[in-house]
């Protein structure tokens, strides 16, 4: 098991290298360039960086997780709202915009810091695959004792047959391949998993050219 964890180390740490390579590449070209360096193009390559960054450090203290998160009853449209704004700045470099209508009386029992991270790996994916001037809806409603809260983009969607395979550690399929510069493969195995400890169940559907549907279920009482 400890082989099969360095091992897994080792592969992280070299799509993580290779990863944040691209963005540095980029900012040295454009010091390189006698042109003035329009201050959107270093955002979109710094806030490349600071993702990469903050995955690589959750996986880290992943390992440490049962010490540190903190149960509470919390607000779910603040939660959402606050996972939204910390990818304000790659929602407008993409042109795609989130259209939110999650009621304010809908309370959930989760850890607010790991679920804000969990929520923005699907965030930054549903933004990644989706075309400019299309919108990601976030939505949520009561199932039995559980809130369920609905991520849905209009994007490229995802294959049947790479479906059962999206959570995997590392893996990009298709679709990230096609996004070499910009998937690591790591943010939707960090969000099943950290779901996976808060005891929140997730569900996936996808169509192919027409979008995917992430369903997270949350308890309420």
């Amino acid at each position: 098991r400890l082989e099969q964890e360095n091992e897994h180390y080792k592969i992280v740490m070299s799509k993580w290298v290779h990863q944040m390579k691209t963005p540095l590449s980029v900012l040295d070209l454009m010091t390189q360039e006698k042109q003035l360096i329009p201050s959107a193009d270093i955002r979109e390559e710094t806030g490349r960086m600071e993702y990469l960054l903050n995955q690589i450090l959750h996986l880290i203290r992943m390992e440490n997780l049962k010490n540190d998160f903190m149960v509470e009853r919390c607000q779910l449209v603040a939660l959402v709202k606050s996972a939204i704004n910390e990818q304000k700045n790659y929602f407008i470099q993409n042109e795609v915009f989130p259209k939110l209508d999650i009621r304010d009386s809908v309370y959930v029992y989760t850890d607010k810091k790991w679920f804000a991270f969990a929520m923005q790996q699907f965030l930054n994916n549903a933004v990644k695959y989706s075309d400019s001037g299309q919108s990601i809806q976030l939505t949520a409603k009561y199932e039995s004792n559980k809130a369920v809260l609905k991520i849905q983009d209009f994007g490229s969607g995802i294959c049947l047959e790479e479906q059962s395979r999206i959570f995997d550690f590392c893996y990009t399929g298709s679709n990230g391949r096609k996004k070499q510069k910009e998937s690591s493969g790591l943010g939707l195995y960090l969000a099943k998993n950290i779901l996976d400890y808060l005891g929140h169940e997730i569900r996936m559907t996808s169509e192919q050219g027409k979008g995917t549907i992430f369903q997270i279920y949350m308890q309420t009482d």
